[in-house]
């Protein structure tokens, strides 16, 4: 410490500087926490949208099983009038 400064004078420049460091470390914090979010967010995102893709895919197949069966149900129908005809 040089002579000519006295002591208060390089006191309060010291509490400044730790003051000035806890102010960017809050900051920095804070930054950090908004990047969180932001990734968090994204994160959802991307899960939501793949939630969508497989329920419509899954409804897809719903709708294809469920075409099948009123296929499958129909030629059965057309089965048993053919067996109805042919009998009488």
């Amino acid at each position: 410490m040089a002579k000519d400064i006295n002591r208060s004078a390089y006191t309060q420049r010291i509490l400044e500087i730790v003051s000035s460091i806890r102010k960017q470390n809050q900051d920095i914090d804070k930054v950090g926490l908004r990047v969180i979010v932001a990734d968090v967010m994204s994160y959802l995102l991307l899960m939501t949208k793949v939630h969508v893709n497989v329920l419509q895919n899954l409804s897809r197949k719903i709708v294809l099983f469920v075409e099948f069966f009123i296929f499958i149900t129909f030629c059965f129908i057309v089965i048993a009038l053919i067996c109805h005809v042919v009998r009488a």
